[in-house]
């Protein structure tokens, strides 16, 4: 495979490449993604805060999408300098552009989002000893409104200030939107009036020597007025640098892994990123109300930068391998819980898909759609209360647990649940198939699984007996029924005949374990096929001809599920093969999570998915590393590739404890906990001690 030029051989370098005494820039050591000239062919990188995110050109300068959750403020900002932009740095917490202006002075411009203010900005740091102006034109679409599926704002009002542009919406009075700027601005056209549509406003901004700024905010009038009054160039600077602090610790936290494959190291070590660039700050909380402004704002991760909700398919299925890497984030995991369950009565007493703030006004989105999200919901809870060891939690939460499984329904015996019927957009007509999903199906399997293990954390034992004989019962039928000699079908018909399509649902079994190793065979040669296949790419959508949106891309996070489901099936040599090749390719475009590999689905909801970097990240701790948090300890189950001497995954948060595991080929098998003899496969809670424990595993294969 031919890995584009552009991507750094290094894995950290500093801003400062621009030489020191030139510019008073601070150089902070960090993890670069890529370190490319200009223009570069990449996507363009999100920047993430939690009130506030937008797209930066790489082949221009500005952003594109800004946003202030829930609250579009502008649909593009470019900016025209005059003068040659050299390189490029792409990191996880910001774009630096370096600059070349015509007098021949060096500047660097830094593009980044506010933690928690409504605002994204490009700190400007020139060369103090050129006097000439850094001159350049700004252009702009304003868009305020809350962010839609289905259409933008209507006609805005605008008006140059001194500082900046000030946009209102005549469809929601509560908002502001601006442009601020401590250059010297000079507008083009009228001084205010209406603006509709993709209209452009524009303005001469020149820099003087030393530092400058650029920043974008929206959101309520007042909230807005109170983030930005008094916005200067050392207030932008002194975000900056708590930005870039807070990132680096964000990466420091959780799960680190060490292989003979550096690049597959550092993919994993950044691609927890999108678990902090995903979380938004938004009024999703108490009283728990569809009227927005009633309730709670609280920190919540999203499925992505660009769509302000909570999902259970997207955002909180990644819990498990959430907090074994971003374990700072359990907090938010523990609050996505929340707005499901809470929100339930608003869903006709079922907890709900999804809460989203998208269609304008101040009512929150309701999803009811029916796919999968009790018994992903149940997963996830498991997950939080088993890692972190919150009995109080799993105990408040547990009658969620039993609202979810009242949504196993099974009227006919089989053992298949019935009441999740809903397609998702890349299925194919599923228009007489709607008695039982695989998909579902698997997950209510691992559902059973973890909340009889949550049971018994919780000393609820009659219940773990019941869920445990439930789980079987629902395992039984996924192979008897589900099962064929392709793998799996994926959608089951009223009298019980499988649907034609040869859908890559089937591979979700196997990452999960669920599978026999037989089916699993089956399933990894169908998934391997010429018909699924596409190289480099791994598997295709099944049914790529279907003319549907996506139709003919690779889903990411159903390539990493491939992942884990080939270490699950004992083939690691080939699931690290493919993990390598895959975490160089999502390195070299920058690191974006795309919801669709090779090219991202077009729209709003292309870029930044958690639950492509959740995938990731599960495939190589749960998968490579076999972990599994049970009710006693941490399961531990690694799969080490024949060609790897050495591999370890360190600082593994644990109810408060560091479990680092390092696993060796060696003469003779044996396993030591902080030096005892260790039987496996679970490091019991008892025999952990506080700080960091050691768990050696020698293989003799």
């Amino acid at each position: 495979m031919v890995i584009p030029a552009m991507l750094a051989s290094l894995a950290f370098a500093s801003v400062a490449a621009t030489p020191a005494s030139a510019l008073t820039i601070v150089p902070v050591p960090r993890n670069v993604i890529l370190d490319v000239p200009a223009p570069a062919a990449i996507p363009p990188p999100f920047v993430g805060g939690g009130r506030a995110t937008a797209h930066v050109y790489v082949d221009a300068a500005g952003f594109s999408y800004v946003t202030a959750a829930p609250t579009e403020a502008f649909r593009w900002i470019r900016l025209d300098p005059v003068g040659l932009t050299t390189r490029i740095g792409v990191y996880p917490d910001s774009v630096v552009r370096y600059f070349t202006e015509p007098s021949g002075g060096e500047a660097v411009w830094t593009s980044f989002a506010a933690r928690d203010a409504p605002w994204v900005a490009m700190l400007v740091e020139r060369d103090s000893t050129k006097g000439e102006p850094c001159r350049m034109k700004m252009t702009c679409s304003p868009s305020l409104d809350y962010i839609s599926k289905f259409g933008g704002a209507g006609k805005q009002h605008f008006r140059w200030i001194r500082n900046g542009l000030e946009v209102t919406s005549a469809e929601h009075s509560e908002l502001l939107a601006v442009f601020l700027t401590d250059a010297a601005l000079t507008p083009h056209g009228p001084a205010e009036g209406e603006i509709e549509g993709a209209g452009e406003l524009s303005c001469d901004l020149a820099f003087g020597a030393g530092k400058g700024f650029v920043a974008a905010a929206s959101g309520r009038e007042a909230f807005v007025r109170a983030a930005t009054r008094a916005l200067n160039v050392e207030k932008v600077a002194r975000e900056l640098t708590a930005v870039r602090a807070a990132e680096q610790a964000f990466l420091d936290a959780g799960a680190q892994l060490d292989t003979p494959d550096p690049e597959l190291n550092r993919f994993f070590r950044l691609t927890r990123s999108w678990f902090r660039k995903d979380v938004r700050i938004l009024p999703f909380g108490d009283p728990w109300s569809t009227d927005m402004s009633r309730n709670l704002e609280i920190p919540v991760l999203t499925a992505s930068p660009d769509y302000h909700g909570v999902f259970a398919n997207d955002c909180v299925q990644t819990a498990l391998e959430g907090m074994l890497v971003a374990p700072s984030l359990g907090l938010v995991f523990r609050n996505d819980l929340d707005v499901l369950y809470r929100h339930a009565p608003n869903c006709d007493g079922y907890i709900p898909e999804s809460v989203e703030a998208i269609f304008g006004g101040r009512q929150a989105y309701i999803q009811p759609m029916r796919i999968g999200q009790h018994p992903e919901w149940v997963v996830s809870l498991a997950s939080v209360a088993l890692l972190s060891g919150d009995r109080d939690l799993g105990n408040r939460l547990w009658p969620g647990v039993e609202l979810a499984i009242k949504h196993f329904v099974d009227t006919n015996g089989d053992g298949v649940n019935e009441w999740d019927t809903a397609a998702y957009p890349e299925q194919p007509d599923t228009t007489g198939y709607r008695n039982g999903m695989l998909y579902a199906q698997a997950w209510w399997v691992w559902a059973f699984d973890r909340a009889a293990e949550l049971a018994k954390f919780l000393g609820k034992t009659g219940e773990e007996s019941d869920l445990r004989a439930r789980g079987r019962k629902a395992s039984e039928a996924m192979e008897k029924v589900f099962g064929r000699e392709d793998g799996y079908g994926v959608w089951l018909s009223s009298d019980g005949k499988l649907h034609p399509h040869h859908g890559h649902e089937m591979i979700i079994p196997v990452a999960i374990g669920l599978a026999s190793p037989e089916r699993a065979e089956k399933v990894l040669r169908t998934m391997q096929s010429s018909d699924v296949w596409l190289d480099p790419y791994g598997p295709y959508r099944a049914n790529r001809d279907s003319g549907l949106v996506g139709g003919g891309s690779v889903w990411e996070f159903m390539r990493w599920q491939f992942v884990q489901a080939l270490f699950m099936a004992g083939k690691s040599d080939l699931a690290v093969r493919y993990a390598g090749a895959w975490a160089r390719q999502e390195l070299a475009r920058g690191l974006d999570a795309p919801e669709s590999f090779p090219t991202p689905i077009t729209g709003f909801t292309g870029q930044g998915y958690v639950w492509s970097a959740g995938r990731a990240t599960r495939a190589l701790t749960c998968g490579l590393f076999g972990l599994q948090p049970m009710a006693d300890g941490l399961q531990v189950n690694p799969r080490l590739p024949s060609s790897w001497k050495k591999m370890s995954l360190k600082s593994i948060p644990f109810r408060g404890k560091m479990i680092t595991v390092v696993v060796k080929r060696g003469g003779k098998p044996a396993a030591t906990l902080n030096g005892r003899p260790w039987k496996g496969p679970i490091a019991e809670e008892s025999s952990l001690k506080l700080g960091e424990n050691v768990l050696e595993i020698t293989s003799a294969r």
